[in-house]
């Protein structure tokens, strides 16, 4: 795959709406009014609130309260958890590896939380949404050209037996993946409504949006294992034989918390070993809020590299103005400006096979990041018009016919089209996960696997 390059003509963009449809029916949730990304880069980064909860601060009248995660200086967890204790602050739950306390605070009280003893940040518990759009198009990418445009043919006798992700394990946060005849979903937990899974009791999968069935597909649906070995490849994820591993934080609207998502981030970190982690994918973001050193959910991202994890992230949906439709800059979300993650923005190939008509879609999120001006994405996939699993009971499949490209007719399982920054990091996850697989099973059997910073590299 290509790095990312834009268009030398495009705009800046500006100002981002509060429930913006931000091009066709996209699934990114911007929540807090109208927010001026100049004015954070000029304004923002030097306090201890968020550029969110400091304009409640300045423009509120104190009556409200807030849902946020504070963040404690390293080694003052208690502090901070005696802080809130102060202010009468209603604990939802802590964040202990990245040291940080998810509470329901009176806004009136956010400049004293802030400047109380141990505070180090106090952020937004931002409500996200998936990074994937409705490919609102009639075209469906050619479904042999996804595999082949990344010289993935998987017809080769040496490919289908070697480089499929077999033994790798995939965590997907997302809406939750169903349960179907196309991959194993090995073990599933649920997050949603602060919920705290045990690792020893893993609950039935389902997915009642449906966007984390199309991001599992596109990483593993595995079409000739449930034939036999004799069914075409058509829709074929990019690693058939990796496991999967579903962490759902999103709901059936396809919205989630973002302490939720660190909470799994978290999980997945502390059980990395049991669970055999690999590869967590993250299709999901909101927008850049403070620096990537003080924001929550990034702070969760690297640890997760640190314990060993590569983490593949969506680098957003928010390549062009949506009161203009300009294409633009400065549109990454968070975890999109994590340092160490693989950020990916998403790639229209045009339906052939040959790179030199690809171009970035449009949608796609280009940097650099606010705040910090790091150069991210760091590398664009596959990601418009793509066909994968999807089930029949979930909101996407029910509320949007036009995205349904097969309704059971090939093996009993549907199949819908989106296109987004979602999209292209499914298929980057797939692909990391065959290179890890044969990395393993053909240079370094017995030997330390990959680190994700080599792989990134």
């Amino acid at each position: 795959m290509e790095t990312a390059s834009s268009n030398q003509n495009a705009r800046p963009v500006g100002r981002f709406r509060a429930g913006a449809v931000l091009g066709l029916a996209a699934l990114v949730l911007w929540t807090f009014g109208a927010i001026d990304l100049r004015l954070a880069a000029q304004q923002g980064g030097q306090g201890i609130l968020d550029l969110a909860l400091e304009r409640i601060v300045r423009d509120g009248d104190g009556s409200t309260t807030e849902r946020v995660i504070v963040r404690a200086v390293p080694g003052h967890l208690k502090d901070a958890r005696a802080a809130l204790g102060r202010l009468h602050a209603t604990i939802v739950t802590e964040h202990p590896v990245i040291e940080a306390i998810t509470a329901l605070v009176r806004s009136s009280d956010l400049t004293t939380l802030a400047s109380s003893t141990g505070i180090g940040g106090v952020s937004s518990d931002v409500r996200l949404a998936a990074t994937g759009w409705r490919a609102t198009q009639t075209s469906v990418l050619n479904p042999d050209l996804l595999l082949d445009t990344l010289g993935l043919d998987d017809e080769s006798p040496r490919q289908a037996s070697r480089e499929n992700g077999h033994g790798i394990h995939v965590a997907v946060i997302d809406s939750g993946i169903a349960p179907l005849r196309n991959f194993d979903v090995e073990a599933f937990y649920d997050f949603t409504g602060n919920l705290t899974p045990d690792v020893s009791s893993p609950s039935a999968p389902y997915d009642d949006y449906g966007h984390g069935t199309h991001v599992a597909g596109l990483i593993a649906n595995d079409v000739k294992r449930r034939s036999g070995g004799r069914g075409e490849q058509i829709y074929q994820g990019i690693a058939p034989r990796a496991d999967l591993i579903g962490l759902k934080v999103l709901d059936g609207n396809g919205q989630g918390f973002t302490s939720d998502v660190i909470h799994a981030i978290e999980f997945a970190v502390v059980n990395r070993k049991r669970l055999d982690l690999d590869v967590v994918n993250l299709s999901l973001g909101h927008p850049i809020l403070e620096p990537a050193a003080r924001d929550p959910l990034v702070l969760a991202v690297e640890r997760a590299v640190q314990s060993g994890l590569v983490m593949v992230v969506a680098a957003g949906n928010v390549g062009r103005n949506p009161e203009t439709g300009e294409e633009g800059y400065g549109g990454i979300t968070s975890p999109g400006n994590a340092p160490s993650a693989i950020s990916v923005g998403a790639l229209d190939i045009h339906d052939t096979v040959t790179r030199t008509d690809d171009t970035v879609a449009s949608f796609s999120s280009r940097g650099p990041t606010w705040y910090d001006g790091f150069a991210k994405p760091d590398l664009v996939a596959p990601g418009s018009h793509l066909v994968s699993t999807v089930s029949t009971s979930s909101a996407l499949y029910l509320q949007n016919p036009s995205i349904v490209v097969e309704r059971g007719t090939r093996g009993g399982v549907s199949y819908i089209k989106l296109s987004g920054t979602s999209m292209a990091a499914a298929v980057t996850t797939g692909v990391v996960a065959r290179v890890l697989q044969v990395n393993h099973d053909r240079f370094h059997r017995g030997a330390p696997p990959l680190t994700p910073n080599t792989v990134k590299a």
